[in-house]
């Protein structure tokens, strides 16, 4: 009997040996994570080879449907899968085996899913591969100032923390090209925390032809709001699921609802990824107060309107910003504020009063900047897209938004130059009379822009959706 318990013990401790340490795991203790480089990051785990997760923005998953909520691990992995694929100009996609964590280039014979890099159909765009010379920008186009913070030829290192805005909206890698435009250098910053390079939606504008490349790092979760991208995971989170924030008894799960991810997410993280940054967009608040959709879920069904929603938007936004700032003072951090999501698009008295309220307190903090604009409504054109995306701005409102944060940086001095600009006016916003314009007029329409190959002011469309999108 003593023999077979013996056995018995030698066949378990052989089992957990064999798992430990012979069956494709490896794991790496907290430290060794933190400090790791993404390579190292790329990390052999076991896990079911058929399993296919989110390709990376600015790649499209040729065959297949994705789960919803991948693992860190395999989101890391994957992300850097693409990190590279993105740095060689001749890598059309790559083949990602989510069992082992790694990926090949698409000749090479393994098993796993296949990743594309997305192409913008640039139908008489003309050349896609030469725009150096052709988006020059002209000195009569743009104003200077002395003793800015950041000259002309200075470094830009663009981070952008939010939601839809940067995750289904071309406005921040318009803003990079414009930035590049004005003399700029804009390096990529090596950001750690599952970056994305580019909007996981494809809309295909009028100038994409100069920007569908430039990666710009962001860390971007269509419907989340502002609690989940400040606080430390779900710290305080009861056995019911709920955790306090601000006094607001609110459910520890991401997204629309509350009802998806339930994966931690330290803002520390962020915070050590725009201290790389000297310039960091911050648009984590647009879906505070529009719970009302998911019949407040987040909230176990408490109504909350927008008046209770000021104090925690403000709240969440100062939490973000400190924590970057504890990390490094200098970055310029820039909140954009709300536009409306509202009936017909319409800016009510109280989407004026939200980012009020907000711009009046986060702009007492050091470096720390608000980005103001007025949105036009349906009544007057079309800024918003249209179907699924019908919240999200398209190409004319993304512009609006370029052009408040140039505007925004240059009043703040930490610009050189900016756009030259007509004095602000809804006439001058909604002016469609492109070919008369002035320079300085083209540029302040939502409706026109000065096109680089031809140096003439033209009608700016509101763009197309690529057809065909991940489902994500």
């Amino acid at each position: 009997m003593r023999c077979i318990d013996a056995l018995r013990l030698t066949a378990v401790l052989l089992f957990v040996i064999l798992l430990l340490s012979g069956c494709g795991v490896h794991v790496k203790d907290k430290h060794d994570q933190r400090n790791a480089t993404a390579a190292d990051q790329i990390i052999v785990v076991s896990g079911d080879p058929d399993i296919i997760i989110p390709c990376p923005a600015g790649f499209k998953l040729a065959t297949g449907e994705v789960i919803d909520d991948p693992p860190p691990s395999a989101a890391r992995a994957i992300a850097t899968c693409g990190v590279i694929c993105e740095n060689n100009l001749t890598c059309p996609g790559f083949i990602f085996n989510a069992s082992i964590m790694k990926c090949s280039d698409v000749a090479a014979a393994m098993h796993g899913q296949r990743c594309n890099k997305r192409s913008v159909k640039l139908t008489d765009m003309g050349n896609s591969t030469d725009m150096g010379k052709a988006a020059i920008v002209d000195s009569s186009e743009i104003v200077e100032q002395v003793d800015a913070h950041l000259g002309v030829g200075a470094e830009i290192r663009l981070y952008g923390i939010g939601a839809s805005s940067l995750s289904s909206m071309p406005w921040l890698d318009q803003l990079h090209f414009n930035l590049q435009r004005l003399g700029y250098s804009l390096p990529v910053v090596s950001a750690k925390r599952t970056p994305e390079f580019h909007p996981r939606t494809n809309l295909v504008c009028d100038d994409s032809k100069y920007y569908h490349r430039l990666p710009t790092a962001r860390f971007a979760r269509a419907g989340w709001s502002s609690w989940e991208f400040a606080l430390e995971g779900w710290q305080g989170c009861g056995k019911d699921g709920f955790h306090d924030v601000d006094g607001v008894r609110v459910r520890c799960q991401h997204g629309p609802g509350c009802a998806f991810s339930k994966q931690p997410l330290l803002v520390s993280d962020l915070a050590r990824d725009a201290a790389l940054s000297n310039i960091t967009i911050i648009a984590t608040w647009q879906s505070d107060d529009l719970h009302w959709m998911t019949h407040y879920a987040c909230f176990d069904g408490v109504k909350k309107n927008w008046e209770d929603m000021v104090p925690i938007s403000t709240s969440m936004i100062l939490k973000t910003i400190r924590a970057i700032h504890n990390q490094n003072p200098n970055v310029w951090i820039v909140v954009l504020g709300k536009y409306p999501e509202t009936f017909k698009h319409r800016t009510f008295e109280f989407i004026a009063s939200y980012n009020h309220q907000v711009r009046e307190v986060i702009e007492k903090e050091p470096r720390t900047l608000f980005v103001d604009f007025y949105m036009p409504s349906d009544d007057e054109g079309k800024f918003f897209q249209h179907t699924m995306h019908g919240g999200q701005l398209n190409c004319r409102g993304s512009m609006i938004l370029v052009q408040a944060t140039l505007a925004r940086l240059y009043r703040a001095r930490v610009l050189q130059r900016t756009f030259r600009l007509a004095p602000p006016s809804k006439g001058a916003l909604l002016n469609s009379q492109c070919s008369k314009l002035s320079i300085a007029e083209c540029h302040s329409s939502g409706l026109c822009w000065l096109n680089p190959a031809t140096r003439k002011c033209s009608s700016y469309g509101p763009g197309i959706m690529e057809q065909n999108e991940d489902k994500h």
